[in-house]
């Protein structure tokens, strides 16, 4: 399926689909919304996924955040926005996953500072990759979206504030720190022979940092 098939009856028996009381459904009908694009980005379809994004069931919620994902910047309403905040908090690890995915790929439209700071928080999730895909999704909001108070915020949320040489980096701040061009001079001045706290490699400037792989 796909754009092709985002007809408007295709559409509203899929709207319908949200709602049906078979989960499975409900996760088929979102993903199906999802591979549609942007052509099925309808304020209704929006609305729905939404309120999909408080389903009971945890494949519904991570496959709502997925269509709005794939729907772009046609899908961030503030509406849509806000819910995929709160989904930062979810209890599911693939749900916050996805809804980091989401807000990215909503790009500059969706950072605004209650989604920067959502992000920062989530760079501090115990799951791995969800820390990364809240760096990801930094990354793709471009640069003009990371002020100096977010990265000072960063900095005061992974430990950075006082005594910064005798810290260990964690790798996920690091990798999206590391693509900031104007960073480079501070991760080389003062994450100096420091350790990954993941997986206790040493490494002494941004570039070596580079060549480190998280096994």
């Amino acid at each position: 399926m796909g754009e092709k098939a985002a007809t408007s009856e295709v559409i509203n028996r899929l709207i319908s689909a949200l709602g049906d009381s078979d989960k499975n459904i409900r996760s088929s009908a979102c993903e199906a919304l999802g591979k549609m694009g942007e052509k099925a980005a309808t304020s209704e379809v929006i609305n729905r996924l939404i309120i999909a994004l408080a389903d009971s069931d945890s494949r519904v919620r991570l496959s709502a955040c997925q269509a709005l994902g794939k729907m772009g910047e046609k899908a961030a309403t503030s509406e849509a926005i806000n819910r995929l905040i709160s989904a930062l908090g979810d209890s599911d690890n693939d749900v916050r996953f996805y809804a980091c995915e989401a807000l990215g790929k909503m790009g500059e439209k969706a950072a605004t500072s209650e989604v920067m700071n959502g992000l920062v928080n989530t760079m501090a999730d115990k799951d791995r990759q969800v820390r990364f895909s809240a760096c990801r999704a930094i990354e793709k909001m471009g640069q003009n979206a990371v002020t100096n108070d977010v990265i000072d915020q960063i900095l005061l949320d992974r430990g950075f504030k006082n005594d910064i040489k005798s810290l260990p980096i964690d790798c996920s701040f690091c990798q999206w720190t590391g693509v900031l061009n104007n960073y480079q001079e501070h991760l080389d001045e003062h994450h100096s022979n420091s350790t990954c706290e993941y997986c206790g490699e040493e490494f002494n400037s941004i570039n070596k940092y580079k060549e480190h792989k998280i096994s």
